[in-house]
């Protein structure tokens, strides 16, 4: 049920005059329990925001029938932060930023994963 709403969501986000923005789907099955915990997962579906290579977003979604409405409004709430906005977010939550960065570019590495190649479109 999620997976037909995150669709919908990138087809209407991958149109450049409602937001800039690149949706990738992600396989967690094959990754480890400490691979999921230092990327912040705790519970599916799960919805990472990346701007400029960087976590802008992690929550998961209680119940499927609010998934639109919480990844729309999330996804709002990013485009609309102010460079000043964005330092503040920054400062903040630089540490987890930090700690999933390194977990991300481990699953880069490990399977050679390239951004362009999950990238999805409508």
């Amino acid at each position: 049920r999620a997976q037909h709403q995150y669709r919908k969501i990138a087809e209407y986000y991958f149109d450049e005059t409602v937001g800039n923005f690149s949706m990738t789907r992600m396989e967690v099955s094959v990754l480890s329990d400490d691979t999921l915990q230092g990327l912040g997962i705790q519970k599916f579906p799960h919805i990472q925001v990346y701007k400029d290579g960087k976590c802008a977003a992690s929550f998961s979604i209680p119940q499927s029938f609010v998934f639109s409405k919480i990844v729309h409004n999330s996804l709002c709430s990013i485009q609309d932060r102010t460079v000043s906005q964005w330092q503040d977010f920054w400062a903040l939550h630089k540490k987890d930023v930090a700690t999933i960065g390194e977990f991300l570019d481990d699953i880069r590495q490990r399977t050679k994963y390239h951004p362009s190649s999950m990238e999805m479109s409508a």
